[in-house]
């Protein structure tokens, strides 16, 4: 299963369920001792971020140059906030001297 890139907690539920069914089956005396019990579950491999380089970035400015986006684009690369958080803001004024 972590071969084929399962996730910790289906990886941990299924332990649970092959243990449940070993363990009646231990109780039946159809198998001597549950397998599933030294069974360790591992923790999934986080995969390496992708950082983008000085040339990627140039290209995506030089690219976007006439598009309106420009300046969200920006803003989003040099605040690094996630996509939810940037599109969660709102535009408002504060005047102080009103």
């Amino acid at each position: 299963m972590n071969k084929l890139g399962k996730a910790s907690e289906t990886m941990r539920k299924a332990k649970i369920a092959m243990s449940a069914a070993f363990k009646r089956a231990v109780k039946d005396k159809i198998l001597a001792e549950n397998p599933v019990v030294d069974v360790e579950i591992p923790q999934r491999q986080k995969k390496a971020k992708k950082v983008i380089s000085v040339s990627e970035l140039t290209s995506l400015f030089e690219s976007m140059k006439d598009s309106r986006w420009i300046y969200s684009i920006k803003f989003l690369l040099v605040t690094g906030i996630r996509r939810g958080e940037f599109l969660a803001l709102k535009w408002s004024v504060y005047r102080d001297w009103e």
